[in-house]
């Protein structure tokens, strides 16, 4: 069977089996939902599967207040540590430790057409239950029941969180961010919930490489690698397979690859077995200083379906990674 883009192209590399994720994701059925699930030692490792870059979500000790409300400590899930608890309808709340009042975190209550504050993000949001959440497939499997947000900002143009996706009593599963260079998608790789632990990996990861021919011309090596045995089916939408984008250090684009290039409008499909690798030549002889290698492969619905970005310098002729 083949892994198309559409579904995502993962591989499930469990520690526990399917059944235990179904019996945590459906037991809101019967029970109140618990979005975030707070106990001492859960944590949530995300990465964003092209750049490799990663955060982490942790709980750690109880706070016990006068009024038996139990808090607590939230690190990584937004801007700063909190003392954070969970209401029965899932709700996230935080402890004012300035005034001990409870605040709002995170709401998932219907309440469209208002939005509800969503404080400590990169830039003042507000969040909103969508309205109709499908099922999700992701590196830690399939999960049918899912709750999904979605962000709002005021303030800023290229930062702040843009969508989440969380199942219930398991946690947060991915989450869309803005940055200057487009949206980014971090999605859960890794995660310990009470007793369980478990683990997924992507089934095809792209990389992107550069090297100096002897004449002095850059040459980059982009490498789609499979590690399933199951083929993975590429959609392009055009005869186009690969396209890169060089920028230097002010971030003015030095060469792209299909400037000047024509292309056939045409829908094709190309299937993988183990691995596909385009050796591109940049015609151009670049000068001492830092540069950054965007390179993607034209499939999938958004023409990106995998993509890499390689941060190096040439120096005295030779290229130094960064």
């Amino acid at each position: 069977m083949n892994l198309s883009f559409g579904e995502l192209v993962y591989s499930h590399v469990m520690q526990f089996s399917r059944l235990a994720l179904l019996a945590l994701t459906t037991t809101a059925a019967a029970f109140a939902a618990d979005y975030l699930p707070l106990q001492p030692g859960n944590s949530w490792t995300y990465s964003h599967l092209s750049t490799g870059e990663s955060f982490t979500i942790r709980v750690g000790t109880p706070l016990h207040t006068q009024d038996g409300q139990v808090y607590y400590r939230l690190i990584g899930y937004v801007d700063r540590p909190l003392w954070v608890r969970a209401a029965a309808n899932g709700n996230l709340f935080f402890l004012d430790e300035e005034t001990g009042r409870d605040q709002l975190l995170t709401s998932f209550e219907d309440a469209r057409p208002g939005w509800a504050n969503a404080p400590f993000r990169p830039c003042e949001q507000e969040s909103q239950p969508i309205a109709k959440s499908g099922p999700y497939l992701g590196p830690i499997g399939e999960v049918a029941v899912t709750a999904e947000l979605q962000y709002r900002t005021f303030s800023c143009a290229d930062a702040g969180i843009e969508a989440e996706t969380y199942a219930p009593n398991l946690g947060l599963l991915r989450r869309v961010v803005t940055t200057i260079a487009g949206f980014r998608t971090f999605t859960l790789i890794e995660a310990r919930v009470g007793h369980l632990t478990f683990a997924g990996r992507p089934a095809a990861s792209f990389h992107a490489a550069v090297a100096l021919s002897p004449g002095g011309l850059l040459n980059a090596a982009l490498r789609l690698t499979l590690s399933t045995p199951e083929p993975l089916t590429l959609v392009y939408p055009t005869s186009q397979d690969f396209d890169l984008v060089l920028w230097d250090s002010t971030g003015r684009p030095v060469h792209q690859w299909s400037d000047g290039r024509a292309f056939t409008q045409a829908t094709r499909s190309r299937d993988v077995s183990s691995g596909l690798a385009h050796n591109v030549e940049i015609p151009i002889q670049l000068p001492d200083g830092s540069y950054l290698l965007e390179a993607w492969l034209t499939a999938g619905p958004s023409q990106r379906a995998f993509s890499a970005l390689t941060p190096f310098r040439i120096q005295e002729g030779r290229i130094v990674m960064q």
